[in-house]
């Protein structure tokens, strides 16, 4: 059976993708034994889905944007970094984004209660909104990377959200590629 690797998150504005690559220009620097995400794939996910069966993706993209037609646009400000678990443990390396009206929660939510009635588990952890941008995978100087994020900061920027993506993962042997399934387009 045919499966599509499925998330719905909020895509990067393409003109604040280029200033996390500088950011991650200078923590490269470092040479840490560190995965860095390439600019293309800088995403908030609001639900992983993983492996859909693709019959039931048309019912899944329709349910989806039944549920978040009525949800307005909101502001989105980037502004700090961290890592999870945390910074003295790094495994993900971050940029971490807040919402003042709460809006994203609120449809981060809305998603995870309605894609229980497909099949999904809701998620354990708390919705932390971030864009990954390296994952670490050895210790190597380490240390000296959470050193330079710890002084590292930036202007935080606010960007207006005017829509949500469904995209889906493609395996491939340099590493997962991402692609839009479909665009839903928030109210005004």
């Amino acid at each position: 059976m045919n499966t599509i690797r499925t998330f719905i998150a909020v895509d990067t504005p393409e003109e604040f993708k280029s200033e996390i690559s500088n950011v991650q220009d200078v923590l490269k620097v470092v040479d840490s034994e560190v995965r860095w995400e390439k600019e293309k794939k800088f995403h908030i996910t609001l639900k992983f889905l993983g492996d859909v069966k693709e019959r039931i993706m048309p019912g899944l993209l329709s349910h989806i944007e039944t549920v978040l037609r009525d949800f307005s646009s909101f502001e989105l400000t980037y502004g700090t970094f961290g890592c999870f678990p945390n910074m003295k443990f790094p495994k993900i390396i971050w940029v971490g984004a807040h919402n003042a009206d709460g809006k994203l929660l609120e449809i981060q939510t809305t998603i995870e209660d309605e894609l229980i009635s497909f099949g999904f588990k809701k998620e354990k952890n708390p919705f932390t909104p971030h864009i990954t941008i390296g994952r670490v995978k050895g210790q190597k100087n380490i240390r000296d990377l959470v050193s330079i994020m710890e002084k590292l900061t930036f202007t935080p920027r606010t960007f207006h959200i005017n829509e949500i993506v469904v995209m889906k993962s493609v395996l491939q042997p340099s590493g997962s590629e991402y692609e839009i399934i479909q665009t839903i387009q928030l109210q005004q």
